[in-house]
């Protein structure tokens, strides 16, 4: 279960167990996909977008942007795509749903 760390809109949430966070992108807003993810990212990790890498080095924002656009209504095949960044494993759904999962403290 998602619990604590609830933004206004109850779509953003850290789950201890998995080690995962969870927020929903809003399609009405401004606010790009790769933003979304970038911010959760940095959420999860407690580490400023600005600082490091940026998500070009692991990803194309412009081509994720591009790919989930309006709700996800480009005609993609897939349902998700999922890609590392940071060290998280970060997966974004066409709905909205984006999985950020903490990077590996185990040395793997």
């Amino acid at each position: 279960m998602i619990d604590n760390h609830q933004d206004q809109s109850d779509n953003v949430g850290y789950d201890p167990f998995f080690d995962v966070y969870h927020t929903t992108h809003d399609w009405g807003s401004s606010e790009s996909v790769s933003h979304t993810v970038v911010n959760s990212i940095a959420e999860l990790t407690g580490v400023e977008p600005h600082v490091g890498p940026p998500l070009s080095e692991s990803i194309d924002p412009d081509c994720l942007n591009r790919l989930f656009r309006i709700g996800g209504s480009t005609g993609c095949i897939s349902d998700h795509f999922t890609f590392t960044h940071r060290g998280c494993t970060v997966t974004v759904f066409r709905d909205g749903n984006v999985l950020v999962y903490a990077p590996s403290t185990d040395g793997q």
